[in-house]
């Protein structure tokens, strides 16, 4: 198994994605907020048990998360298009549907609208105290209008209770709890009739306890 790392570009955008490849596997996980995943959360040794490969993103900064990971349609183009064409060439073994698209926060929200937006790629999405505060829970009025997706894992912590705050370096306006936002979404997820895991977890906002449910939620993901 190895990790290596490569530039995918396309008109718009430029970005270090660094490939897993599990020979052999002919599933595939993308991650945003690669840095996150790799250089804080450690998750290749929870990946080498798991029948998947995978391709980590770069956030590359704080302003380019908040550009690239609130709905951006463009930089969805850029995930489902030319990130996972690359990354398909690259790993032969890979099926051309059926992949899991995965992140954190600010990237659970992106994670989730890719999901959402490319049902015939993306058969599951792992949110992680993912932000659908965004634009007064924007992502989750648009549930209505669309059909059953595939499977959701949605997590949040029970001391994510701040609200009516700015995020550098942007300001981004949070006005809902990331509690609440997510337990709404998941909701609206269920009532539309997808598959979905709500998980409530003790603690906050936090790498470690998100590491920590990664290999259940990944584990759930995967089966068929």
């Amino acid at each position: 198994m190895s990790l290596r790392e490569e530039i995918v570009s396309s008109e718009d955008y430029s970005r270090k994605v660094w490939i897993f490849d599990n020979s052999g596997s002919d599933r595939l996980a993308i991650f945003l907020d690669a840095e996150f995943y790799l250089d804080r959360m450690n998750i290749l040794p929870i990946l080498e048990s798991l029948p998947i490969s995978a391709a980590f993103v770069s956030y590359v900064d704080g302003a380019c998360r908040h550009s690239d990971f609130t709905c951006n349609p463009n930089y969805g183009q850029f995930i489902s298009e030319n990130v996972t064409n690359y990354v398909q060439n690259k790993l032969p073994n890979v099926s051309d549907h059926g992949h899991l698209i995965c992140g954190l926060s600010l990237s659970g929200l992106a994670a989730a609208h890719l999901w959402l937006t490319n049902p015939s790629l993306f058969s599951g999405v792992l949110c992680q105290s993912g932000s659908f505060w965004w634009s007064q829970e924007w992502l989750t009025f648009q549930l209505s209008s669309l059909e059953p997706r595939g499977k959701a894992w949605v997590s949040v912590g029970d001391k994510e209770l701040d609200k009516g705050v700015s995020h550098p370096p942007t300001d981004l306006r949070q006005d809902e709890s990331q509690v609440v936002a997510c337990e709404n979404f998941a909701r609206e997820l269920q009532r539309v009739g997808s598959a979905v895991h709500f998980q409530t977890f003790n603690g906050g906002h936090d790498l470690a306890c998100w590491r920590s449910e990664l290999p259940t939620a990944l584990q759930w993901l995967l089966k068929q």
